[in-house]
């Protein structure tokens, strides 16, 4: 999959959220057990991540800028 880059805390959930190469971004809602693999819709690296802690949308940036809604 590639090199993990950044973890970080979902606000409101407490599910964690790793972000790497490759585009990937990983969330777990068993404290790291298993984890589920969200769609970024790109294969661009990703250097770091930070929720809003309003709206709870994930903000990924590295070679591109990627926003997920929380809705």
């Amino acid at each position: 999959e590639g090199e993990l880059r950044a973890g970080l805390v979902e606000p409101g959930s407490g599910n964690l959220v790793i972000v790497g190469q490759q585009g990937v971004i990983l969330r777990s809602a068993d404290s790291g057990k298993t984890w589920q693999r969200l769609a970024s819709h790109t294969h661009r690296h990703f250097r770091s991540a930070a929720f809003d802690a309003r709206s709870g949308d994930l903000f990924v940036v590295g070679e591109r800028i990627v926003k997920l809604t929380s809705r």
